[in-house]
């Protein structure tokens, strides 16, 4: 897989979604008016399936210096996910590899702060074979501005929801919020649970807001 750049005026702090939809549009619209305007599309970093990671499922974000950030399912030092970031001059940094126990298969987009926090959800890791989760059920996660890592919350897959597998809301207080597949309410789903929808704190305290019943407000979101 790769992470390219097709030059083109865009949002200078958007995130880069559905690059490859836009870029058809654009070329339809093209065509249809009966000429085609050069781009220059480079690729930025082609991943290896070694320590630079692999398999980038979510979207990237731009900080105001041209830095790209994002995540990857697998790959890194313990063939887990990474967090990296590509500079604006197309240099891959690998700032976080993931073992395990700090969570693994990593899903949905990042969210930075004004600081230049980043926080994240991996689908299982966390607490190891914990509840109804071998690999455990997945974490909250947050990765400051010197690289450490601080797992916030380790699901359990019981009460308190278990594998996210969906990106996070960050409000201006600092309280984050997400949903997971799993837990909640354990009547529900076989007994596995149908999801929750949750809060953590600046503090790291989880509260689940909601958990689905499976009936007309749905399950595992």
């Amino acid at each position: 897989m790769t992470t390219f750049r097709l030059n083109a005026k865009t949002s200078t702090s958007g995130t880069l979604r559905r690059a490859s939809s836009l870029a058809a549009f654009l070329l339809g619209l093209s065509l249809a008016s009966g000429s085609v305007q050069a781009q220059t599309f480079t690729v930025l970093h082609q991943f290896h399936r070694g320590a630079d990671g692999k398999f980038p499922y979510d979207a990237l974000f731009r900080d105001s210096a041209g830095n790209l950030y994002g995540s990857t399912g697998g790959g890194g030092s313990f063939g887990y996910g990474t967090v990296f970031e590509i500079t604006a001059q197309g240099k891959e940094r690998v700032l976080h590899s993931f073992w395990g126990g700090d969570g693994l298969n990593l899903w949905g987009d990042l969210v930075r702060d004004s600081a230049g926090n980043l926080y994240g959800m991996a689908v299982d890791g966390g607490t190891i074979e914990k509840g109804q989760c071998v690999h455990g059920c997945g974490t909250v996660f947050k990765l400051d501005s010197t690289e450490k890592l601080t797992v916030l919350h380790a699901f359990t897959g019981g009460t308190d929801g278990g594998q996210p597998q969906a990106g996070l809301l960050r409000d201006s207080a600092g309280n984050l919020y997400g949903t997971t597949t799993i837990g909640g309410d354990l009547t529900c789903g076989y007994g596995s649970g149908c999801g929750v929808v949750f809060k953590i704190d600046q503090h790291g305290k989880e509260t689940v807001l909601h958990a689905f019943s499976g009936s007309a407000d749905g399950w595992r979101p």
